[in-house]
Parts: C-alpha cells; sequence; structure tokens
C-alpha cells in the first residue's frame, strides 16, 4: 500500500510497479481499466474570523475565486479540478501559497493564512481546536466535484487477490461515500 498523487499512482499501474489504485479525478489513460467508486462536493475551508459572501447553499465559485487560497501544487487533482472549473466562468484561483501536506494546509487556514478546498471527509480529520476556527462551505455554481476511480492495468490479468482487494475497496467506498451506480 502506498499514499502519493494520483498522476504518480497512474504511471506506476502502467509500469507494473503497482497492481492497481485508487484515484482522484484520472486522466483517461488508454492503458488503464477504471470504473467509479465515489463522487463527493468540494468544500471551502476559511478562518472562521474571514467574511465573504455565502447563501444557504454554501459559497459560489466565484466568490471562492476572490479569496486567499493555499491550494496543492501540480499536478495534484484538486487543483486541476478547480482551475478547469473556475476557467470555465472565466475566473482563475488567488493562489497565495502552494503546499502539498493537507495537516499543513488545514493548520495554515486554522491560523488565519488562507483558505483550502477539501472534500467534506476531510473533516473528519481535523482536531476539534482546529476544527473550532475553521468554517466550510459546499461550493456551487457550479458544483466542484471531485470523482474518485478504481484503476488496474488493461496489460494485466487481474488475480483472484487482486478481485478479492477490489471488492473490499468498494465495500469501504460504499460505506463512506456516495456511491455512483
Amino acid at each position: 500500500i502506498t499514499e502519493k498523487l494520483s498522476a504518480s499512482i497512474e504511471e506506476e499501474i502502467i509500469t507494473g510497479k503497482l497492481d492497481m489504485g485508487v484515484l482522484h479525478n484520472p486522466t483517461r489513460s488508454p492503458e488503464l481499466d477504471i470504473f467509479m467508486l465515489a463522487k463527493e462536493n468540494l468544500f471551502l475551508m476559511a478562518p472562521k474570523e474571514l467574511k465573504f459572501k455565502t447563501t444557504k447553499k454554501g459559497v459560489s465559485l466565484e466568490e471562492v475565486s476572490k479569496l486567499p487560497l493555499i491550494l496543492p501544487s501540480y499536478p495534484n487533482s484538486y487543483r486541476l479540478l478547480v482551475e478547469m472549473q473556475m476557467a470555465k466562468i472565466s475566473a482563475k484561483p488567488r493562489v497565495i501559497l502552494e503546499m502539498n501536506s493537507v495537516n499543513t494546509i488545514l493548520e495554515l487556514v486554522a491560523e488565519g493564512i488562507g483558505c483550502a478546498i477539501f472534500s467534506s471527509k476531510t473533516l473528519e480529520i481535523i482536531s476539534e481546536k482546529d476544527r473550532e476556527r475553521l468554517q466550510s462551505h459546499c461550493i456551487h455554481s457550479p458544483h466542484v466535484v471531485s470523482r474518485i476511480y478504481m484503476a488496474t492495468s488493461n496489460k494485466r490479468i487481474i488475480t483472484k487477490t487482486q478481485k478479492t482487494m477490489l471488492n473490499i475497496i468498494r465495500n469501504l467506498c460504499d460505506s463512506h461515500f456516495n456511491i455512483i451506480e
């Protein structure tokens, strides 16, 4: 088991270093067989004291583009997704800092340095102390939706052990995410 950026996992599946991987918003490689496990809306996480326009639905993507953002560097899939969605509304993110550690980004947001964009599941890993110093809002108009996929190489036969692992991962996703049928 390894934890890396989706782009690195994709490459390692293609080159045979990994048998399978869970990917966020993968590129469409002809060398991979992928199937969607789940999708989830992304949320703006901001310092509690920061004031900006929100509604009952959350915060608009246009409003997010005006805020100081701490985003991961390229080729992070959330970063690419956010930039692509903002381009559709003729906006771009106001990136004040690039950081690749989720925990460090969350600490910086809690300290009031800037805002970040994560899935709602990220709230589950935040300490109670930091959670009290944050506000989170679903991004809308348009929604920014991350898709989570399972990928395997289409050049190799999947073993019985791998099939079992795929089923375990599917079952875990069924219990934690909004599964797509």
